[in-house]
């Protein structure tokens, strides 16, 4: 009887449900001739209001869902980090600031 019960109990969980059906995903390509500052994307992020973060090698773009706006990284916004050794990496902080960190620098 513990045999049969837990066959059934398999038997449920294996089946697919008729109820679940996939989500259609859409995807579009955003490059150069959409608005991003250039095609050597380095990093993607979203911000927590939504938006999505693409660094490219001289800018931080912002995407809205409808066009990008741009952020020019100059090296008056560089502050050095001599023991940081790790790889280019952008993260949000806090009170929602945007970092980007990279060889010993930020």
């Amino acid at each position: 009887m513990k045999f049969i019960s837990l066959f059934f109990l398999l038997l449920t969980c294996l089946l697919p449900s008729r109820t679940a059906k996939a989500m259609p995903y859409v995807f579009t390509r955003l490059q150069a001739s959409n608005g991003l500052s250039d095609n050597q994307v380095q990093h993607i992020l979203q911000l927590p209001d939504g938006r999505m973060v693409f660094t490219t090698r001289g800018n931080i773009n912002l995407y809205d869902g409808m066009r990008f706006h741009y952020m020019h990284r100059n090296d008056s916004d560089v502050y050095t980090l001599d023991h940081y050794r790790g790889a280019y990496h952008v993260y949000v902080g806090d009170h929602d600031r945007l970092w980007v960190k990279d060889y010993r620098r930020m």
